[in-house]
């Protein structure tokens, strides 16, 4: 059956891999400027979007091993994966004029540049028979550093040879626009302490910021349907660089494991008046431990209460 069949294919391991590379947005717009020389605008916003890896699901009792047309209800399931999901995108926007006689182009550009890089390793184990779903994710290489998020404005001028199709950051008149001389930076690392894996925040810009409320203004400055429909938007051109790295040096945990249980079933005799008088906070428990069978009892007290 059609049941089997899958179940045998991923037993054992099955890759996948999807690849899109294109161009959401594509604007060319060219006149004669005063002086008769071509005046070309040109945006263009080429985007890859990337998800490949392999995916594993093992059954108890095995679905593929099943006899005749009958197919057995699993008892616990485990399903395992490891993905690399990539979504990449630039904006080129860029003006200039063209001198026909020297295959010149004059050109003021801004490049910006986002990326989101997840490369994460899964298992889920549904044990149906206790009610009990265990979920584990971590990198793929939980020993090697992992750019999650890359955002970026490049600001440059730079006069282009039109025969020459070598892109324009390699032009030996390429310049970057820099406001400063040097871009204000800023690093932080958190997640350390509170969950064991650390995450390198890396700010890079020239606009003032002297606190958290700067962020909160620039937030009130914009539209809200601008806000969710062109995120890139800015009133300025102006160089900055932001990038959220997995920091495994600074790590001391390797995986995040979630657990779900559940349990509709409670003892009327673990309730007593003086236990509820002692209770401070009901939504504390008296176990911190993962997974904690008492901790969930109490909770199911509390409720019948």
């Amino acid at each position: 059956s059609v049941v089997k069949a899958a179940a045998s294919a991923l037993h054992s391991g099955n890759s996948f891999n999807f690849t899109k590379f294109y161009n959401q947005k594509a604007v060319t717009v060219g006149f004669p400027n005063v002086m008769g020389l071509p005046f070309l605008f040109t945006f263009n916003t080429p985007t890859l979007l990337q998800i490949g890896g392999e995916a594993r699901i093992r059954t108890h009792p095995d679905l593929a091993q099943g006899s005749g047309s009958s197919i057995p209800i699993p008892g616990v399931v485990n399903a395992s994966a490891d993905v690399h999901f990539v979504y990449s995108t630039k904006i080129e926007g860029q003006i200039g004029f063209v001198t026909p006689f020297d295959h010149r182009q004059y050109v003021a550009a801004v490049d910006k540049n986002t990326q989101l890089n997840l490369p994460i390793s899964a298992s889920v184990d549904v044990d149906i028979e206790n009610a009990k779903i265990q979920a584990t994710f971590s990198p793929i290489n939980s020993e090697r550093d992992y750019q999650i998020f890359h955002c970026s404005s490049k600001p440059y001028t730079t006069k282009h040879d039109i025969i020459n199709l070598k892109p324009h950051n390699q032009d030996s008149d390429y310049h970057k626009i820099h406001v400063l001389k040097e871009p204000r930076q800023q690093q932080a690392i958190f997640g350390a302490n509170s969950t064991g894996m650390a995450f390198r925040l890396n700010y890079k810009n020239e606009k003032e910021f002297n606190s958290t409320s700067w962020i909160v203004e620039e937030a009130k400055k914009q539209d809200p349907l601008v806000l969710l429909y062109f995120p890139w938007a800015d009133d300025t051109i102006q160089y900055s660089n932001v990038s959220l790295t997995y920091d495994a040096r600074r790590s001391s945990t390797k995986a995040v494991k979630f657990t779900v249980a559940f349990a509709n079933e409670t003892s009327s005799s673990r309730h007593s008046e003086e236990s509820k008088g002692d209770r401070i906070n009901p939504a504390e428990p008296s176990s911190h431990s993962p997974d904690s069978e008492t901790r969930r009892q109490e909770f199911l007290d509390r409720v019948a209460e």
